[in-house]
């Protein structure tokens, strides 16, 4: 059986009631709303290989992070710009660190030559609203 350690976080942040213009207009005020990560992973004993799956926004909370309010409750120009954050995310990441040796053992320095690496790979897909993938 393999050693290793496992990890688990679950994270969030809440925020207030609050306008997303500088006019504090009535259709940029954002109700307050909470978002929650989580994620779970497990680590080699050797520290080389790190797995974890992770879920981001897992309420699936929907909620505006930008508008921009052209009309100015004036009724003049009927334009209102709004964006809003991502979705639930869900994936799985994967890395891998290694080292490597001057295989004949010293640089012209004299000194052992070495390098470090590290290779990760993350795939993500998001909720039905919409999709994300990332390799």
């Amino acid at each position: 059986m393999t050693s290793g350690k496992l990890a688990g976080q679950v994270d969030g942040r809440w925020n207030d009631d609050q306008f997303l213009e500088g006019t504090n207009s009535e259709v940029s005020s954002e109700p307050a709303y909470s978002v929650w990560n989580a994620s779970f992973g497990f680590t080699s004993a050797n520290d080389k290989t790190r797995v974890s799956v992770w879920v981001k926004n897992f309420t699936d909370k929907q909620y505006r992070i930008y508008d921009l309010d052209l009309d100015l409750d004036l009724g003049l120009l009927g334009f209102i710009e709004q964006a809003f954050a991502p979705p639930r995310q869900f994936g799985l990441s994967v890395s891998y660190h290694w080292q490597l040796r001057n295989s004949r053992g010293t640089g012209s320095s004299g000194i052992r030559e070495s390098g470090h690496g590290h290779h990760a790979w993350v795939v993500r897909e998001a909720s039905s609203r919409g999709s994300v993938a990332e390799i």
